[in-house]
């Protein structure tokens, strides 16, 4: 056990009967301290000696103010979410943010995008869970409405289809329009400029020099929006991982 961690009381299973993997609920004071959002520890869990599997906990390092956490996916998996300085993570599965599906995980600042203003992250890393995984900037008239809230905006890096930058221009609040860059990963900048209702999708593989997605119009944008950082794994139930560093929105 990684020192400051310990076991908690072992309970039976019966059999034929799922076992349910739980988040880690309690730290010890004296626990070491962290360099990473969500630090991960691999345990080894025996069943009778006969079955064993690693399981992954992840170290709670709470989203503070004025940042939000919120995700929309499905009920059976476990999103979680973590900062710590500069750095985000989240964890989170999602069948996809495109067309009928809108289902991801964010970090986001509430009302962070204004009239005239911009967005900007440093994707470090993500899981790659499929081709189409996604993790970037995403922006909207309100994030925590994943169903229908319109003024739909995601600039986003996958692992297998390049930079893609995804908007919703019928006011629909789902994401039927799309450019892409192939031939990019992450890591990568990512910038999103907003005047009025035209968006600009922007990334950088240093921070300082920029290429340009397009720049696209988005009717149903409100005077400001929701901006932040999200994922999806393009699995609807399976955990991807992304951290982020740098975020900016004003």
């Amino acid at each position: 056990m990684p020192p400051g961690w310990s076991a908690l009381v072992p309970r039976r299973a019966d059999p034929g009967r799922p076992v349910r993997r739980q988040p880690l609920r309690h730290i010890p004071a004296d626990a070491p301290a962290v360099d990473t959002p969500l630090p991960t520890e691999q345990f080894t869990i025996s069943l009778n000696g006969k079955q064993s599997f690693t399981e992954e906990l992840h170290r709670p390092t709470p989203v503070a103010a004025p940042l939000k956490a919120f995700a929309a996916v499905d009920p059976t998996t476990r999103p979680q979410f973590g900062q710590l300085g500069d750095r985000l993570a989240i964890i989170a599965a999602g069948a996809d943010v495109s067309g009928t599906n809108n289902q991801y995980g964010t970090i986001y600042r509430p009302q962070g995008l204004p009239t005239t203003g911009a967005a900007t992250v440093h994707v470090l890393s993500q899981q790659n869970r499929n081709a189409a995984t996604k993790s970037g900037l995403i922006a909207r008239n309100d994030l925590s409405k994943a169903d229908n809230s319109a003024g739909y905006v995601t600039l986003e890096v996958t692992p297998g289809k390049g930079i893609q930058l995804q908007w919703d221009a019928d006011g629909n609040g789902q994401l039927e329009s799309s450019k892409t860059v192939t031939g990019v990963t992450a890591p990568v900048w990512l910038r999103l400029v907003r005047d009025g209702t035209a968006f600009t999708g922007q990334y950088s593989m240093d921070g300082s020099t920029w290429s340009t997605v397009a720049t696209i119009t988005v009717p149903s944008a409100l005077t400001t929006e929701d901006v932040g950082v999200f994922t999806t794994s393009h699995n609807k139930y399976v955990d991807g991982r992304a951290d982020f560093a740098s975020f900016t929105a004003g």
